[in-house]
């Protein structure tokens, strides 16, 4: 286990991340105990065990769950489990960054890169509105999420897209991200996560779907205890008067530790600068339409910024 030093990051004083040392050493104890309570498991044998399986790894489940070592370790098991069965050690999963495209009218046109497993699928769904972007544009911090999701065709992917499907669809994409953060964080030596900005300015509520909305919510769940720990926070621009009462609903959904990373920015508030976003990224490498300086957009996706 190799932990790297700080980087010029430190000449940015938002950048608040904390040191991987400090927090190897803070929580020694919870994390010897949940390796060993992992490797006492008895459904855990050499198939499962795998050598990234280190303190660093542990360290984000620890941190989950507050310390708690039982909770961490369930977690830390099931992760285990699900790893192998869709065999995410193998050497074709081991690098999978270089394969997080752009979605819908931001789509990459790195086409000579694999995609990754039912992308095309998933990305057919996407109106000619509706956008994801996955950017890295500081190789020393985090990965960064733009979304639009108001031009979705959420019964077609309903009944064209199996629930499996969709969980194995962000399993991948969490991966890919997660191998990212990963690296950043043990070449600089500071906990690396990814921070999602989504823009509600075509998001009507004639087109919500409420079943879409709670099996996305509820897949997203589980999905979230696979990578524990990698968001920084969510910060939802343009957001609609009407949300309020939509939010009321859904919010039993979604769990508490991601619920209060959640920032709403009105209409008027989304055309300033929103400083706690400057915590993860440089007014500079922000985009316009979200407060920054950036003219560039879409972004390049990692796939085109790796290639």
């Amino acid at each position: 286990m190799k932990v790297g030093s700080d980087t010029d990051t430190d000449s940015d004083p938002h950048d608040d991340r904390p040191l991987v040392k400090d927090l190897l050493e803070q929580h020694a104890a919870s994390i010897d105990g949940v390796r060993q309570q992992i490797m006492s498991d008895e459904t855990v044998g050499k198939p499962l065990w795998n050598e990234r399986y280190d303190d660093i790894w542990i360290l984000r489940y620890v941190l989950s769950h507050k310390g708690n070592v039982e909770r961490a370790t369930k977690n830390a098991l099931k992760t285990m489990k699900m790893r192998d069965e869709m065999k995410l050690n193998n050497e074709e999963f081991s690098d999978m960054r270089r394969r997080l495209k752009n979605y819908g009218n931001c789509a990459s046109d790195a086409a000579d890169v694999e995609s990754l497993p039912h992308f095309d699928s998933f990305n057919s769904f996407l109106g000619k509105d509706s956008y994801i972007v996955l950017s890295q544009p500081d190789p020393d911090r985090g990965v960064l999420l733009y979304g639009d999701m108001g031009d979705v065709d959420m019964e077609g992917m309903m009944a064209s897209m199996s629930e499996q499907q969709a969980i194995e669809h962000l399993v991948y994409q969490n991966e890919a991200v997660y191998q990212i953060l990963d690296e950043v964080t043990r070449r600089t030596g500071k906990l690396t996560k990814l921070t999602r900005n989504m823009d509600f300015a075509n998001f009507s509520l004639f087109k919500l779907n409420y079943k879409f909305a709670k099996q996305t919510a509820a897949v997203a769940k589980d999905i979230e205890e696979y990578h524990p720990h990698v968001l920084a926070g969510i910060t939802i621009f343009n957001t609609p008067a009407w949300i309020n009462g939509i939010w009321t609903v859904m919010k039993p959904l979604f769990p508490k530790r991601v619920i209060g990373k959640i920032d709403f920015l009105s209409v008027k508030a989304s055309r300033k600068l929103h400083k706690p976003i400057l915590k993860h990224i440089s007014e500079a490498n922000l985009p316009e339409n979200f407060g920054g300086k950036n003219q560039e957009w879409p972004p390049p996706s990692i796939a085109e910024t790796m290639k």
